[in-house]
């Protein structure tokens, strides 16, 4: 069933197709069923005659081999065999021969077949048929020589090439016969179409055309000339369609005639149903003739719609005038509030320009002005009219509107901030509420009044004289009602008041009575008690006495102690300041001794025994070991007067250990002992803290740990300390720390003395007789520096056994306001002279006074240095290495010199008589003609940073070496013999940083600019620069981070940095930047000329021989700094170190300077000293503020035109005003940034 269904469907499908595919099927289907037929045939009947063949031809070969070989086998001829079976085994049939002679083989060949080609290949052993190989078959012949039997040949063949020669022939007849079928089926398929297919397809193309596009007009001609059923068909389609056009003809022209009729219609409903549904009735239709009735009716109808809609639009728009001009004034509210509403509505309402209210005053019995709506009062203009004055008065005598035309000109205007017009028409119109004028409203417009507003108007002026009635009488009313309450107020105070006398007058009355009956029982027991006091009085009189006596001996004792107290932190104080202040004279005359034992040593002139070498060797040492113990003492003498600096910066804890091992692996392996170093997982990589003082804490300790142990190991371990520690400092948060632990397997302390060990010149074993020497300092320095980074160290040990040292950080360490004010102090010592004259210069000693030519052309040092013994050392090192030395023993005399000789470098002492070598230092650095010149410092202050910062090429700390001093040297060379110097710029806006490349770019100078802090790291650590300028606001690494980087990393060399901001800096900011940078400049207006100056100063140009423009604006930019110079400043400031700050700055660029702690003295020095060119004032201040200040000042004419700048903390921009207010011509918030302080004051004193 399902086969049959299926053959049916495919027949259906068949039957659907195209006639010319059903053709070409039944054609193609009937030729391949022939061809493989005939293919079939051929196939069987050629495989039988190959075959045949095939047996025939081998045959003959062995029968002819029989033959050929007899002469050679019988001459026993083996080339000639050897050639036969070659020629033999060409032939694609036979694959080996055997030949035999009458008893044995003697020779045989085999063809090996590979790929595509094969070689035949002589064999040793008969060549034999196997199982592997059944399709080989043998065939043998007897050779015969003269019919005597000399041996037999054996061929073996195949039938192999035979069977493809069969496929192959196969193969091609199949292809031959299947060409020619497609042959016969295209001549078949041509001959069908050009006859049969094409016709039928032309007729049903034509049929589908006229289909599709309704046109019967068409013919077909070409096949009308057949004389077969195919003409005779296209014959009488030809009719049929001549019939059908006639008949479409005649519809066409009945139906266009209805579409007409129907078009006209549906346009005139259309146009009707718009009108109606917009509601405009305005149109007409135009008639097509005179007998159109529809259109005549329609107009009419349409006539009178638009009447009654424009009538009730017009209704309409005066009902929702009145409605919401109702809503307006409804509701409680003064005359003012509701005629303001009403005419501010009436005027948007009705396109009106002006207008005013007058309302009716029941006292004066006259009209005045309530509201106005865009009026502008004029000189003489009256705003109250009496009955029958003006159009006002007018109407209110008539009680009827007036309506006034042709305004004149000077009778009112209508303005705008654009310009001004006169309105043509004015409408006024009285307010009557039961035949009285309430008010009367005026209105102004620039074009005529239509009927429907003075209609609006009449009702309108209904409403608001009822809402002005009414208006009117709540006030009346309310005023009564004030009245009313007062008087109930009044009576109901005076009722409460003599209620309340009358309820009082009763209680004292019962008061009394229960008085008198108490009194009489206390009068009993207060004789008792009497006596009772008398006793006890007596009694505390004397316990008085001794508590009076006790007190007074204690007030003494207490006195005494304070005293005592007092006295020993004097002492202490005066101590420590002695030996801190004692550096320079402790140090000077040992660097001296250091320097020439050293020299001495080294025997350079061979002039010297061993014995005397030895002897010196001595003395060296000995100054080495005098030199750490100063160094202690003075530390810890620091340390107590509170005059250690820190510098707080991200430190390495792989670098820590790092140096540690470096530092003391030496020493472990010259004692024979094991040094470990072990870093627990999870701690940071860095830590907040001075790296300096820490190393220095851990170089202590592991000293002692070295030098107590003699077996065993010393260990150091960076490790997470637990959370139950316990620890004396309650600001140590343990779960933020680290710990740093140094064990060692020495002695140990006993338990009674490790309390001991941390004390001042206090040890473990201070008899005379003890092994190891040591000051006893070393612990207590520790622990103090170790307590000024915020941490805490600690010991355990076991004697016997060894000790563990422990010292606890914080990882973040913050100093705090203590170290901020040591700063403060610090900074205050090493102030910069406000003046400084330039005396006469003392003798100096090598010359005594150079003359101006002394030393033309030569290279020459100027030292201004005051110790003359190491003033000679350096003399003498530098005439050894080709330099003339010029000797200053003072900072006014080393200034002379430079001015007068220029000398080629210049080394410098801070500790100077005079001023001191800072001082110097700055002269020397903002003079153009000096600034070039390379200083460097050698000074018993240790301040390395602060001198980089002020531009000196380096610091050395003494004592010096011989080897710094060839450092020193280097240093000063290297900037003089560098023809080209390199400046790394690190900006990220692409475009300033070439305008900066562009700037800095010169004959001398090699500019290198990047975009990247990662960029930055990479060039410094593989290239040399003598400056670097660095944007904070980098993409990939912070500014700051990417300065503690720089200041920890070994392998990069520290170089002047200036820093190129545009953000406003924190004094936090700012404090940390100046422990990195050598300059801070702002990016501004000046910003470029300020980095191009600073450039200059840092790398050592000179600036005569720089390009003409960056001299032109260097030039510039002085002389916009010496606007302010000599002027006169006075600070208001009661915080003295905010004070000190700005004092230092602005006396730095020349300005003359007084302070006042508050604002009263401010106006005292006003008043009595020279005035002031400009005042900073702080506002929050003691005694008198600074608001207050600026008025008083402001109060006063002959200071009401010095510029006050105000200086506060606060930022808000209602401080701004409230400053300005009282008195300041500008502000400035707190912390100041000095870059704008100074742009302010170039404008306020220019």
């Amino acid at each position: 069933m399902l086969d049959r269904l299926e053959r049916e469907l495919w027949m259906f499908q068949f039957m659907n197709q195209k006639i010319a595919i059903k053709f070409a099927v039944v054609v193609i289907a009937v030729v391949i069923i022939i061809s493989f037929i005939s293919i079939a045939y051929f196939n069987i009947v050629n495989n039988d005659k190959l075959m045949e063949d095939l047996n025939n031809t081998v045959i003959h070969a062995a029968d002819y081999a029989e033959l050929v070989y007899s002469d050679s086998l019988w001459n026993f001829s083996f080339p000639n065999i050897i050639k036969l079976n070659n020629a033999t085994l060409n032939n694609k049939m036979f694959i080996a021969v055997n030949i035999y002679d009458e008893k044995q083989f003697i020779v045989g060949h085999k063809k090996i077949i590979d790929a595509a080609a094969y070689r035949i290949k002589k064999i040793q052993e008969p060549f034999q048929l196997s199982k592997e190989n059944p399709d080989i078959k043998i065939i043998s012949r007897k050779i015969k020589f003269e019919e005597k039997l000399i041996g037999r040949i054996e061929l073996f063949y195949t039938d192999f090439f035979v069977q493809e020669a069969i496929r192959e022939t196969s193969l091609q007849m199949t292809l031959s016969f299947l060409l020619i079928s497609v042959l016969i089926i295209i001549v078949i398929f041509a001959v069908a179409n050009r006859l049969v297919i094409k016709p039928i397809l032309e007729l049903a193309s034509f049929s589908r055309e006229i289909a599709d596009t309704n046109n019967y007009s068409l013919r077909l001609e070409r096949q009308q000339h057949r004389q077969d059923e195919f003409g005779n068909l296209y014959h009488d389609v030809t009719k049929m369609l001549e019939q059908i056009s006639q008949k479409d003809k005649e519809r066409k022209e009945l139906y266009a005639t209805l579409e007409k009729s129907e078009n006209r219609y549906r346009s005139i409903f259309d146009i009707l149903q718009n009108a109606i549904d917009r509601e405009d009735y305005s149109f007409s239709i135009s008639p097509e003739s005179k007998d159109d009735d529809l259109a005549f009716s329609l107009n009419k109808i349409m006539k009178t719609l638009e009447d009654a809609d424009f009538a009730t639009k017009n209704q309409n728009w005066i009902k929702s005038g009145q409605t919401e001009l109702n809503d307006r004034i409804s509701g409680e509210q003064s005359i003012e509030d509701l005629c303001r509403k009403a005419i501010n509505f009436i005027a948007e309402y009705i396109g009106v320009q002006v207008g005013t209210v007058y309302v009716k005053d029941v006292h004066n019995l006259d009209y005045k002005l309530v509201s106005t709506y865009a009026f502008k009062s004029r000189k003489g203009f009256a705003n109250r009219f009496k009955k029958g004055e003006g159009l006002v008065g007018q109407t209110v005598l008539e009680k009827k509107s007036i309506l006034f035309t042709e305004v004149p000109d000077d009778y009112i205007k209508i303005q705008s901030s654009l310009g001004n017009s006169i309105p043509k028409n004015i409408l006024v119109l009285p307010l009557v509420f039961e035949e009285d004028v309430k008010g009367v409203i005026e209105i102004g417009s620039v074009t005529d009044f239509k009927p429907i507003q003075i209609e609006f108007m009449d009702l309108a002026g209904n409403i608001l004289a009822v809402a002005i009635n009414a208006a009117l009488s709540n006030e009346q009313l309310k005023i009564l009602l004030d009245r009313t309450k007062e008087q109930s107020e009044e009576l109901k105070a005076q009722q409460e008041g003599l209620k309340a006398a009358n309820e009082e007058l009763e209680e004292q009355t019962q008061i009394l009575k229960e008085s008198e009956a108490k009194l009489q029982v206390q009068q009993e027991e207060l004789q008792a008690s009497n006596e009772e006091m008398e006793e006890k009085t007596e009694l505390l009189e004397k316990q008085k006495k001794e508590i009076q006596k006790t007190n007074s001996s204690l007030m003494d004792r207490q006195k005494e102690i304070e005293e005592k107290a007092r006295q020993l932190e004097l002492a202490t104080r005066y101590k420590s300041e002695f030996l801190s202040n004692m550096s320079h004279e402790l140090r000077t005359p040992l660097n001296s001794l250091l320097l020439l034992s050293k020299m001495l040593a080294d025997n350079e002139e061979q002039n010297l025994s061993e014995d005397q070498i030895e002897s010196v060797t001595s003395i060296y040492r000995s100054g080495q070991n005098l030199l750490h113990l100063i160094n202690d003492i003075l530390d810890l003498s620091k340390i107590e007067a509170r005059k250690i600096e820190l510098n707080i910066s991200a430190a390495r804890i792989a670098t820590l250990a790092s140096n540690c091992k470096t530092e003391f692996f030496h020493v472990a392996k010259n004692k024979g002992i094991d040094f470990l170093i072990h870093i627990q997982e999870g701690l940071p990589d860095t830590i907040l803290t001075d790296e300096h003082r820490l190393e220095q804490v851990l170089r202590n300790l592991l000293g002692n740990a070295f030098k107590f142990t003699e077996t065993g190991s010393v260990s150091v371990d960076f490790f997470r300390p637990k959370e139950d520690v316990q620890l004396t400092r309650t600001d140590l948060d343990l779960k933020k720390s680290i710990a740093i632990s140094v064990s060692d397997t020495g002695p140990g302390i006993p338990a009674e003395k490790v309390d001991l060990i941390f004390e001042a010149f206090k040890q473990v074993d201070g008899s005379i007789s003890r092994r190891h020497g040591g000051t006893g300092l070393g612990l207590s320095i520790s622990k103090e520096l170790a307590y000024l980074i915020g941490g805490e160290l600690r010991v355990e040990s076991t004697f016997g056994k060894g000790a563990v040292f422990t010292v606890f950080l914080p990882e973040n360490f913050r100093p705090g306001p203590e170290v901020e004010s040591h700063q403060a102090i610090m900074l205050e010592k090493r102030q910069v002279p406000e003046k400084m004259a330039i005396p006469k210069p003392e003798k100096s000693i090598l010359p005594k006074e150079p003359e101006a030519a002394l030393y033309p052309n030569t290279k020459t040092m100027l030292i201004i240095e005051d110790d003359n013994e190491f003033a000679r050392i350096l003399a003498n090192f530098f005439l050894k290495n080709g330099y003339e030395s010029i000797i200053a023993s003072n900072g006014e005399t080393g200034i002379k010199y430079v001015i007068d000789h220029k000398p080629t470098g210049i080394i410098l002492d801070i500790g100077l008589p005079g001023i001191d070598g800072w001082a110097v230092l700055n002269e020397l650095k903002q003079n153009p003609e000096t600034r070039h010149i390379p200083v460097h410092i050698m000074s018993a202050y240790d301040n390395i940073s602060k001198g980089l910062q002020k531009g000196a090429v380096g610091y050395l700390t003494k004592p010096v070496k011989a080897e710094d001093l060839e450092v020193a040297l280097g240093r000063i060379e290297g900037v003089l013999t560098s023809e080209v110097k390199e400046l790394l710029i690190v900006e990220d806006d692409e475009q300033l940083r070439k305008s900066i490349l562009k700037l800095m770019e010169t004959n001398d100078i090699h500019a290198t600019a990047i975009g990247s802090g990662k960029e930055a790291l990479s060039l410094l650590k593989t290239r040399k620069f003598d400056c670097m300028i660095l944007d904070l606001g980098l993409p990939d690494i912070p500014g700051f981070e990417l300065l503690d980087i720089i200041e920890t990393e070994q392998e990069i060399d520290k170089i002047p940095i200036i820093i190129f901001t545009g953000r406003d800096l924190t004094r936090e900011e700012t404090e940390k930047l100046e422990r990195y940078s050598s300059s801070i400049v702002l990016k501004n207006a000046a910003s470029l000329e300020r980095l191009l100056d600073e450039t200059a100063l840092f790398m050592h140009r000179v600036e005569r021989d720089m390009p003409e423009p960056q001299q032109e604006m260097i030039r510039s930019l002085r002389e916009q700094e010496s606007v302010i110079s000599g002027k006169k400043v006075m600070i208001v400031d009661d915080d003295m170190r905010n004070a000190f700050a700005l004092n230092k700055f602005l006396k730095s660029k020349g300005m003359q300077v007084c302070i006042a702690d508050n604002g009263k003295k401010a106006i005292e020095l006003l008043e009595k000293d020279e005035k002031p060119d400009i005042i900073l004032m702080d506002i929050m201040m003691p005694v008198m503020d600074g608001y207050e200040t600026m008025k008083q000042i402001r109060l006063k004419k002959k200071f009401t035109d010095i510029p006050i700048l105000a200086l506060t903390a606060k930022a808000m921009e209602s401080d701004r005003e409230e400053c300005i207010r009282s008195g300041a011509n500008d502000y400035l918030s707190k912390p100041v940034d000095v870059t704008k302080l100074l742009s302010m004051l170039r404008v306020w004193l220019y």
